[in-house]
């Protein structure tokens, strides 16, 4: 089976337009939307693979191979991309530029998302080490999430869609938010980046994880408010939800997330309702273990 191969958008315009196909004419082929083409022209969207596939036979048909399209897979662009946004989540900065620089290669310069990228991550060295404001950093974030969509208003909670790098710049305003004690403001974006995971169906890993840090970091704001409260609510909303999705695989993860969220939390902050999670997802632990006989490695 073809592997999707990127770094291909203006090559596929310069085939498309040797072989005589104007947008129209590739989108009948592929049964899709001249729209859709122009997209993936502009390098502002990827092919599916079912897409990229049928598009594929249809090329080599008319004398451009397969590997006339580059030389990097959609795992390999996949990967480097979710490194780079993790790093920028939560590594160092020499771990922001190592990633960034395997990530940029692949790319062609003129692709949108390869600006995207590589401004975000640029301003954010810069920001991490003082050299540029909060305020500058945070009007890069909004003018490099304009790029792909309008910016939602900051009290609208569910986002609804979003893209992995567009979740990224949400989140790292609403840190950067919280780091300048805009509390109100960093607990918006990080309830409606949960809460707009949350309803999303078939969460992958990046998305688990990054619906889980923002509930990591807005509990850790209610506690700095000294919210025990609302910290409460929160962690309850996520161990509840684990409980009445009991589909052993989805719940046994939601039980180790669940988990690790307080173990972090632990570090940071003196809390009696972090202690009593941790208690009450090792029991959980226990009762998976012997009554379901599921083995945990939590």
């Amino acid at each position: 089976m073809h592997k999707i191969r990127f770094g291909f958008a203006h090559k596929l315009k310069q085939y498309r337009k040797a072989i005589g196909w104007t947008q129209s004419k590739l989108a009948d082929l592929l049964e899709t939307y001249p729209s859709t083409i122009s997209r993936w022209e502009v390098g502002k969207h990827v092919p599916k693979k079912y897409l990229f596939h049928k598009m594929m036979l249809l090329f080599e048909r008319n004398g451009y191979g397969y590997s006339e399209f580059g030389n990097v897979t959609l795992e390999d662009l996949i990967y480097a991309k979710q490194s780079l946004l993790r790093t920028m989540r939560d590594g160092e900065i020499t771990d922001i530029i190592k990633t960034r620089n395997i990530l940029l290669t692949m790319y062609e310069r003129d692709d949108i998302e390869w600006y995207q990228y590589r401004i975000i991550s640029e301003k954010l060295i810069l920001y991490r080490r003082k050299i540029i404001s909060s305020n500058e950093f945070l009007l890069t974030c909004e003018e490099i999430f304009e790029m792909q969509s309008g910016l939602p208003a900051l009290e609208r909670k569910d986002y609804a869609k979003r893209s992995q790098i567009e979740y990224s710049i949400l989140y790292l305003m609403a840190e950067t938010y919280a780091e300048r004690d805009e509390y109100d403001v960093a607990l918006y974006i990080f309830d409606g980046i949960y809460n707009s995971l949350r309803k999303r169906q078939n969460n992958d890993g990046f998305y688990k994880e990054h619906m889980m840090s923002a509930c990591l970091h807005a509990v850790k704001i209610h506690i700095a408010c000294h919210n025990s409260k609302k910290a409460n609510e929160l962690l309850n909303t996520v161990f509840m939800s684990g409980l009445d999705n009991f589909e052993m695989h989805s719940f046994v993860k939601g039980v180790e997330l669940l988990r690790n969220i307080c173990l972090k939390l632990e570090h940071e902050t003196e809390s009696d309702i972090i202690s009593e999670y941790i208690d009450a997802s090792g029991g959980l632990v226990d009762l998976l273990h012997y009554k379901y006989e599921v083995d945990m490695n939590i």
